[in-house]
């Protein structure tokens, strides 16, 4: 948020343009939700931009359905063990439903074009700071460059 890398969907909600790389041994699961998942025999890893700050954790869904049994749900990852202890997250979540992911979901589809005009806009971005010229300067500096070296 600071770097203006993220911005917040709701006050506890943060869409990051970086992506956190989670394995799916890394969900968390509780009673009440367990039932939403399925038993994966391979860990896989992927890519997500979501993060509860209430929870400490990132969220992503499942499109291809390899271990959510509903490609309209999301799974939370369980947070690092500093966050747990810092944040007291154990609490919050034993408390996480299936209405609490519910409406996680919904912020997520309703704000879907800010989301786009986001990540839009840090694409022009870094595609802006990562041309040529700015890499590797100018034809005529580059080659005194060479020149000097």
């Amino acid at each position: 948020m600071k770097n203006d890398y993220a911005i917040k969907l709701t006050s506890n909600f943060i869409l990051s343009y970086l992506k956190f790389i989670v394995d799916t041994d890394e969900i968390y699961k509780n009673p009440k939700i367990k039932k939403f998942y399925k038993k994966s025999e391979h860990t896989i890893p992927y890519k997500a931009n979501l993060f509860d700050m209430d929870l400490c954790g990132v969220m992503f869904r499942d499109p291809a359905g390899n271990f959510i049994k509903y490609t309209d749900f999301f799974a939370v990852t369980i947070p690092r063990k500093y966050d747990l202890k810092k944040y007291k997250c154990r609490k919050k979540l034993k408390k996480v439903t299936e209405s609490y992911l519910d409406d996680k979901y919904s912020v997520w589809t309703d704000s879907v074009d800010i989301i786009n005009e986001f990540v839009d806009l840090k694409d022009r971005e870094f595609d802006e700071m990562l041309n040529i010229e700015n890499m590797i300067g100018m034809r005529r500096s580059y080659a005194r460059t060479l020149l000097i070296v």
